[in-house]
């Protein structure tokens, strides 16, 4: 073999290497853009609560401050879970995901989007002891204005009140099945 075929050959390889890091690369991009849409789609809040998600990988965190007494607003619950075992609703009449009730509060809408676990799985649910716990339960090791325990839950619902339409909670919605099909379902 000729030394400038061997050339040939690394510099094939290198330019290949260096295609395969730059997609790669834009690959990360992407799913990160995602996550931040996806993020700040589930954020909602009003005067009362404050809604928050957080996406590391195929865990997503979902948290729910709520005012308590002078401390302003304070962790109320938080469940954490493998978006591989999360299910969502099932669509209804009008092809949603999620419960609309037009008149919810105030003359405005509420989006009750309820989820479930897959057969064996769990999502573990922090909470505030303030909300009376029924045993059994697991203290958290959260420091705050309150004391948090875990408990392990099938089902659990997400609300974002006040709305104008069910625009947002579709989105949202939307957005979580797009990121579990493209990220957290290896292809076979």
């Amino acid at each position: 073999m000729k030394t400038p075929a061997l050339g040939h050959i690394c510099a094939a390889v290198l330019a290949s290497l260096t295609a395969l890091v730059a997609s790669l690369a834009a690959a990360q991009t992407d799913r990160q853009a995602l996550a931040a849409q996806l993020e700040a789609a589930g954020f909602h809040e009003t005067v009362e609560r404050r809604h928050e998600i957080r996406l590391n990988h195929c865990t997503l965190t979902t948290y729910v401050y709520e005012d308590w007494e002078d401390h302003g607003k304070v962790l109320w619950s938080s469940f954490r879970l493998n978006l591989k075992d999360l299910q969502l609703q099932d669509p209804d009449h009008d092809g949603r995901r999620f419960t609309w009730i037009p008149d919810f509060v105030h003359g405005k809408g509420g989006a009750i989007m309820i989820f479930s676990m897959a057969k064996g799985a769990v999502a573990r649910h922090e909470m505030a002891m303030r909300r009376n716990p029924k045993p059994p339960y697991t203290p958290s090791p959260r420091e705050g204005e309150d004391s948090y325990i875990y408990k392990d839950s099938t089902r659990f619902f997400i609300l974002h009140d006040m709305l104008e339409s069910p625009q947002k909670p579709s989105h949202f919605i939307s957005l979580l099945e797009q990121y579990r099909l493209e990220y957290c379902f290896p292809l076979s």
